[in-house]
């Protein structure tokens, strides 16, 4: 009798049963390490490139508060300093702190049958599968909540904290069209530059529709004529006006169509509904999120295979100044 590890479950003639001497046990590192890489694939709104993750790692549980401190005096630069000479008084600085809470729970839980299994196509593991797509849809669900947190700072509100005021405000533009789309994204280029937001590690995230019509823009350059060297954001599809470009259904105009369901189709959220365009720094925004567990098991009563997880995190939007939008939303 042969056996073998797959998805950090014990697999034998392609069923899933347990052999006596792992019974109970299971191979967590491996489930985990799956979980999250299917997770972050799958992130968009919520991925490293649109909100940073300084502080993961900064929290224990849900319901935890992270504290973001912050200086409240400007650096006093002075013109002394010869030799034998005296400085002026040192500036007096007071921090304050935002806080970020940790108030987002999701979970999943499923079984296989190791009858589904035996009858399935040799090479497909039904449990591997399942959990590729549950961290699909946990990436959507959260990515959703990355969203309504960006469409609520756009009038000013909290999301983080209850719909409280926000200390700023994402700027919003009108919806481009096919002949404006350029004009507007140098417009909101422009608003960054003012802002003194770093110029690098911006980003501009498109709609589909979006990205059709910057294509027929010859100020585009595809990613594919880069070059041999060229460092590339993941999932950049191309550079206009010096950054990289991302395209995800999540935003757009086609958020505000009606459109048929479609079989085996899954459609995006529409958390971001109203948004088109998003240029912006991942300085922005503040994610934290771990997988707090993840349990396999087998029911006492039936011949499958069970797991359960739970995730949890907090997002807020941290420097409203260092994103804005172009959309139908607009700024109360």
């Amino acid at each position: 009798m042969t056996w073998s590890i797959t998805a950090g479950i014990a697999v034998q003639s392609g069923m899933l049963h347990m052999p006596p001497d792992l019974a109970g046990t299971w191979i967590p590192e491996i489930w985990s390490a799956q979980t999250i890489e299917d997770l972050e694939a799958s992130l968009i709104l919520a991925s490293p490139t649109v909100t940073n993750r300084a502080y993961e790692g900064s929290f224990a549980h849900a319901g935890d508060t992270i504290r973001i401190p912050h200086f409240l005096a400007d650096p006093t630069i002075q013109t002394t300093g010869e030799a034998y000479g005296e400085i002026g008084e040192a500036d007096k600085l007071g921090v304050d702190a935002l806080t970020m809470r940790i108030d987002q729970w999701r979970s999943w839980h499923f079984e296989v049958d190791s009858l589904h299994q035996l009858r399935t196509a040799a090479g497909i593991n039904y449990m591997e599968s399942a959990l590729r797509e549950y961290a699909k849809a946990t990436a959507a669900s959260m990515d959703k909540h990355v969203a309504l947190t960006i469409v609520d700072a756009i009038t000013a509100k909290d999301r983080n904290n209850g719909g409280a005021t926000l200390h700023g405000f994402i700027k919003a533009f009108p919806a481009p069209d096919a002949t404006s789309l350029y004009d507007t994204l140098v417009d909101m280029r422009t608003q960054l530059d003012i802002d003194n937001v770093p110029t690098s590690g911006r980003y501009i995230l498109l709609g589909p529709r979006e990205y059709a019509i910057i294509l027929k823009d010859e100020r585009f350059i595809d990613a594919s004529k880069y070059g041999a060297g060229s460092v590339v954001v993941n999932g950049e599809v191309g550079r206009i006006l010096g950054m990289p470009v991302l395209v995800s259904n999540t935003v757009g105009a086609h958020l505000g169509e009606t459109t048929p369901n479609k079989k085996f189709v899954r459609k995006p959220h529409d958390g971001a509904k109203g948004i088109h365009v998003i240029v912006g720094h991942n300085m922005a925004i503040s994610f934290a999120g771990q997988l707090s567990e993840l349990e396999p098991y087998r029911p006492e009563k039936k011949f499958t295979d069970a797991v359960k997880a739970r995730f949890i995190f907090g997002t807020k939007v941290i420097r409203p100044e260092a994103m804005v939008i172009a959309g139908t939303l607009v700024n109360a």
